[in-house]
This record gives structure tokens, sequence and C-alpha cells, in this order.
């Protein structure tokens, strides 16, 4: 039959995420956590570790950092999830169409034409091999062959290709 598989439009790939722009995200909340060190520092020295003035620096530092990551990665993550969502439908579109495209079809004998009369015979050992089959004309035999597989619509086929060598 003429059947196309169904395909839907190609799904971009995602694109791989950087290290090295992770490692820049890094390097700018701690640059700016410096610089706000820096700025902030009063002009007699640095505050000492014990005054608890470096605490909110610290957690303003990992929530900027986690913060900047997740916006990163957060995009690339979605897309990864979008492909993999097109890919798993596409392979159960195609699943369910070959189940669809067999599901229509039943076994029938089939019928080969052999100019030995006698075949099923011989291949049974029922009859000798040296029979001389040159003689003979060409004779439609029904051998059970297991069957092939072929859809309902038969019927229809059958009386357009009849309507079609009648008129010949």
């Amino acid at each position: 039959m003429g059947w196309s598989v169904p395909q839907a439009a190609p799904c971009e790939k995602p694109h791989r995420w950087s290290p090295w722009i992770c490692v820049c995200i890094f390097a700018v909340v701690y640059l700016s956590a410096l610089v706000w060190v820096v700025f902030d520092t009063p002009s007699t020295g640095l505050y000492s570790l014990a005054s608890g003035h470096y605490l909110p620096l610290t957690g303003f530092t990992v929530v900027a950092i986690l913060f900047g990551l997740t916006g990163y990665l957060l995009p690339l993550e979605i897309q990864s999830l979008m492909y993999f969502d097109w890919t798993h439908w596409q392979a159960n579109t195609h699943a369910v169409w070959q189940k669809w495209t067999h599901q229509h079809l039943c076994i029938v004998e089939a019928k080969n034409f052999s100019p030995d009369a006698e075949l099923l015979f011989r291949l049974a050992g029922l009859e000798p091999a040296d029979h001389d089959v040159s003689a003979q004309e060409t004779v439609g035999i029904n051998i059970p062959t297991g069957g092939i597989l072929v859809p309902l619509m038969v019927p229809a086929i059958l009386s357009g290709i009849s309507a079609t060598t009648g008129s010949l």
C-alpha cells in the first residue's frame, strides 16, 4: 500500500550547557561581593569575623550564585525536557501507527502455480522423483504455505481490478 509513516516537524535539539558560563557566573558574583566588601569597609579597617557583618554578604553571594545558575540552566533544562517529550511522542505515534496498520490484516491461503500437477505429491514424498514434467501445462494448485497477510480491503481492490481488466 502507499501509506506513509506520520512525521512531525523536527524539533530543535537542545543546546548543551557550558561549564565556563557557570564559572563566569561564580566569578562575577564573587567579584561583585568583593567590590561590596571594599566599598562597605570603614576607613579604620575591616570588620572582625565575630561581628557578624559578613554573614549577610555570604548569604547574598550564595543566593546570587544560585539565581545566576538557575537563570542560565533552567531554560536549557526546559528545552531538553521539551525535546525529550517530542521524541517520546514521535516514538509513540510511530508505534501506534504500526499497530494500526497491522490491525486490519487477515490470513488467507496462497495459490502457487507450477508446471507440475503432481508437485504436492512429490513434496510429500508420495511420488518418485523421476517423473517427467516437461509435457505438462501450468496448473494452479493450492499448497498450504502458512498464509500471507492481506488487508481486509481486498474485495474493493479486486472489484477495481476486475472493472479495469473487464474494459480491456
